[in-house]
């Protein structure tokens, strides 16, 4: 079970980090470059959402793994931490999302 729980943690860090390097270095440079400024506007309102959606999806998914393990096991200060960084990207993602 701590396996699978280590699993969904480096996971949702994979996604996160993956997220934010795909649309900065990627696909945002692409749009900019192949699309005017009103396509490129409707483009981008479209995909925030979904795009703050998962990140939100993979803070969740960080946050329950890593306070599951934590009480199956014991609560260190690394533990402390780590929870306390996946509430505040959990809060961060649904914060940026919340007006989109």
């Amino acid at each position: 079970m701590l396996t699978v729980l280590t699993y969904l943690q480096t996971l949702a860090v994979a996604v996160l980090v993956g997220k934010v390097v795909l649309l900065s270095f990627v696909v945002a440079p692409v749009l900019a470059r192949n699309l005017d400024p009103v396509p490129f506007g409707r483009v981008v309102r479209a995909l925030f959402p979904l795009y703050y959606g998962l990140g939100m999806g993979a803070a969740g998914v960080g946050l329950l793994a890593t306070g599951s393990q934590a009480v199956l096991q014991t609560w260190t200060e690394a533990r402390v931490l780590a929870v306390v960084f996946w509430g505040v990207a959990l809060v961060i993602e649904t914060y940026c999302r919340t007006p989109l």
